[in-house]
């Protein structure tokens, strides 16, 4: 059984292994809310009042196998979401050996498999953050020159093929993200603009808050703030998130640093699947014009729909119009601005 943050991992295949009290859980869930959702990995949460169940297709044949779809369930209030993972940088599993029943025969391996990983620096620290989605993990990889370079005791090298599921003939570009987040201490106009017309109500997820500008502002205005961010803030996570009581989500200047379309919309998704009916989303993205005005200036380039900055980081510029369209599927547009440097929708989620 693997732990992370206090939540346990476990194979499908290994529930006989765990704690009685974690198989009882599990087994009870299943039964009370007559789940068929097809799975091979359980994940309980440190209080016991989660549970998901996760498929990986390549979980018996890959020591890192993707995630192809989840379901979670929450013991408190009784609610189920499902969620199919992004196809093209989804989630992959490390330490796999960890989650298997003790007596499967590819435990072995698949230690000896982890200490090369760990010896080649792969789970040093400045990675902890992003190598659990696999493109960062393939870029690894491939700076560790694996797995050209698994040990010559490996019994069956070929069942530890690390990039067999991914494109060997296009070197990933890697996008620091994390670098667009701006040390400023005032608050967002956005934000300022959403307060000043009374369109944010407690309570406040501030997701993608960077080093938490936002937020802080909010709080301070005794607003009560919950913020997540992949980079700076990574706990609590949406799926530790309690929605229920989310009045507000604001998700600003997040979608313009994504280079990858698909991934941006797998985001509003998620964002969709998380809030509940009602719930007022607020989203900004910089201008097109902006975008545009700096990309001429600073020599950019072209990169998939926007542009690939100097210091490596993404910016796509938006017009009001193409903002809205992309959150219209979400509900109705109760609000949107266009302002110097940018512009914002504000949603009111229709379920």
């Amino acid at each position: 059984m693997k732990i992370v943050r206090g939540s346990k991992y476990f194979a499908v295949e290994a529930i006989d292994d765990v704690p009685q009290e974690l198989k009882q859980l599990y087994l009870d869930s299943i039964k009370k809310y007559n789940i068929n959702f097809k799975h091979n990995l359980i994940k309980i949460s440190e209080d016991k009042n989660s549970i998901s169940l996760m498929y990986y297709p390549h979980l018996d044949s890959n020591p890192h196998p993707y995630l192809e779809n989840s379901m979670s369930i929450s013991l408190v209030d009784n609610t189920i979401k499902s969620k199919k993972e992004s196809a093209e940088n989804p989630v992959i599993l490390h330490r796999l050996e960890l989650m298997l029943s003790k007596n499967n025969p590819r435990n072995k391996e698949l230690e000896k498999l982890t200490v090369i990983e760990e010896q080649k620096g792969l789970y040093d620290e400045k990675h902890m953050l992003y190598l659990g989605r696999r493109k960062y993990w393939n870029m690894i990889c491939r700076e560790a020159n694996l797995p050209e370079s698994l040990s010559p005791e490996m019994e069956n090298k070929q069942q530890h093929q690390q990039l067999d599921l991914f494109n060997m003939d296009e070197i990933p570009i890697k996008i620091k993200r994390e670098t667009t987040a701006m040390h400023i201490q005032r608050a967002s106009f956005p934000t300022r603009w959403a307060e000043e017309k009374k369109i944010i109500k407690s309570t406040v997820v501030d997701w993608g808050c960077g080093r938490g500008r936002d937020t802080n502002w909010l709080i301070s205005l005794n607003y009560d703030v919950l913020s997540y961010d992949p980079f700076f803030k990574p706990s609590p996570s949406p799926q530790e998130i309690d929605f229920s009581s989310v009045n507000t989500v604001l998700l600003n200047y997040v979608l313009n640093v994504i280079e990858s379309d698909n991934e941006r919309r797998t985001l509003l998704n998620d964002i969709y699947s998380y809030v509940y009916n009602g719930t007022i989303l607020i989203v900004s993205a910089r201008s097109e014009e902006e975008i545009s005005s700096f990309a001429s200036k600073s020599n950019w380039k072209r990169f998939n729909d926007g542009f690939l900055t100097s210091k490596k980081t993404f910016q796509k510029g938006y017009t009001l119009d193409e903002l809205c369209e992309s959150l219209i599927f979400m509900g109705k547009i109760v609000d949107k601005i266009e302002f110097e440097g940018g512009v914002v929708c504000v949603i009111q989620i229709a379920k």
